[in-house]
């Protein structure tokens, strides 16, 4: 397992929540409804990050979509 790898997945999944919020499972919300809300967030953030750093988003979204899909052992 990467560490590192760990730790960013870690935050990029942590930063979104904190622009759009934490949707806790037992709140028993669609899981449609939450990807919506957090896919808001991500584009957000991207065009925030534009003016400084395009890589930087795409690389927090391919993060994101890593952590939500969960296959690899780091998103676990």
């Amino acid at each position: 397992v990467d560490i590192e790898k760990c730790e960013f997945l870690g935050i990029c999944h942590d930063f979104i929540e904190v622009v759009v919020g934490d949707i806790p499972t037992y709140m028993g919300i669609p899981k449609e409804y939450k990807y919506k809300k957090e896919d808001f967030g991500i584009q957000y953030t991207k065009t925030l990050l534009k003016y400084f750093n395009l890589i930087l988003g795409a690389k927090i979204r391919a993060a994101w979509e890593e952590y939500e899909a969960g296959v690899m052992p780091e998103a676990r």
